[in-house]
């Protein structure tokens, strides 16, 4: 009974010892958290690797984890997991030739808008200082309804 016991605590102490733990300098750690927190879950979509507790986040968070301890820079982590996983991993995409249409695409329509609401304003502008030609009978009938 006792070498099971101590079997059953040996293999626990085993298992405990094999778990990996980094452990981060302050700085490292903030770097962690700013970096977790700005790079969306490819599982939830509008969670970032920070909030989310899908397994592919988990295993992000590590592979993060990793890569801060073994000296890379910010930079270099999101271009690994945007060249992995493409830009959608980006809460902010940059501006690239792919995209540039749907960065532009807003204010162009807005302007486009604008030019044809400005149009119609002018028309309808010219329509009004138009004056109405009266006939003699509706100038007296109109002098009638005024007195």
């Amino acid at each position: 009974m006792i070498a099971f016991a101590r079997l059953g605590v040996a293999v626990f102490l085993f298992f405990l010892l094999s778990i990996p733990v980094q452990v981060l300098a302050k700085d490292d750690t903030h770097r962690y958290q700013a970096l977790t927190a700005e790079l969306r879950c490819l599982v939830c979509q509008n969670q970032s690797l920070a909030d989310s507790d899908a397994p592919l986040a988990k295993d992000l968070r590590q592979t993060i984890l990793r890569k801060i301890a073994a000296g890379e820079s910010d930079g270099q982590i999101i271009q690994f997991l945007t060249e992995r996983y493409g830009e959608f991993i980006l809460f902010k995409p940059t501006v690239t030739k792919k995209n540039t249409v749907l960065w532009l695409g807003p204010a162009i329509m807005l302007v486009i808008a604008g030019l044809l609401l400005a149009k119609n304003i002018k028309a309808q502008q010219r329509k009004a200082g138009q004056s109405i030609k009266l006939s003699d009978a509706e100038k007296n009938q109109l002098e009638q309804l005024l007195k």
